[in-house]
């Protein structure tokens, strides 16, 4: 990645292929900022927004953040209960289950959880004042 660390974000942009179960391809897109090394402008307009979301998967909880791709700006943040507690209250409890129990239910819980966190950031951002 080009650029200081810390600015990775404002460097680059990101193509993302996924399914509900699964992210099935993840590049970076080369030559899309006026500022990058090959000069080709943005089909995107200076005033539009490109969002990004970044998802804080914890032991307890899961904190969505969606950010201005631009800027970085804090656009909105969802925060949710981790649904793996109910299975243990830690890694090496839900390790156990998952080997007794196989890894489906730990992943779909954690993956409506995070889908349903970036369904509300969505909501959100539609809300706020321009």
């Amino acid at each position: 990645m080009a650029g200081e660390a810390g600015d990775w974000g404002k460097k680059s942009e990101w193509q993302v292929a996924y399914t509900d179960e699964e992210i099935l391809d993840l590049r970076p897109i080369v030559g899309v900022h006026e500022d990058s090394v090959h000069g080709v402008k943005s089909s995107v307009e200076k005033g539009d927004c490109i969002f990004t979301a970044a998802i804080d998967l914890g032991t307890t909880t899961i904190v969505g953040y969606l950010l201005d791709g631009r800027t970085g700006e804090n656009l909105a943040v969802e925060s949710r209960m981790n649904p793996q507690m109910q299975y243990g209250g830690d890694v090496i409890q839900r390790a156990n289950y998952a080997l007794e129990h196989g890894t489906e239910t730990l992943s779909k819980g954690v993956q409506k959880t995070i889908n349903k966190i970036l369904e509300s950031l969505i909501v959100k951002t539609q809300k706020a004042p321009k």
